[in-house]
């Protein structure tokens, strides 16, 4: 789909929701709307440090000298998830 193509589908999909809401349905709709905004940001944000991470760990064993790498506790990962997210991502402000 060619960006203007793109453009025009989603103001249709605006035009379409505003008349077809109520004044004090529409706040709520477009809340809704940048919820699902912010979650899909979310998901794919957590995706890629996900794969990054699988890429990470599977390119340390690799190389890694020994048989057993040391394993991370679950606090540990969910520690330097965050990190990641905080240190390597911006997630524009609203």
């Amino acid at each position: 789909m060619k960006s203007c193509q793109l453009i025009t589908y989603v103001t249709a999909i605006a035009c379409f929701i505003s008349e077809n809401c109520s004044e004090e349905d529409l706040p709520i709709v477009t809340a809704m709307i940048q919820q699902l905004v912010d979650t899909l940001r979310t998901i794919i944000i957590q995706q890629e440090v996900c794969k990054n991470k699988v890429e990470s760990a599977v390119a340390e064993v690799l190389t890694e000298e020994t048989e057993n790498p040391p394993t991370l506790d679950a606090q540990e990962v969910f520690t330097n998830f965050v990190e990641d997210i905080f240190n390597n991502y911006a997630i524009p402000s609203q």
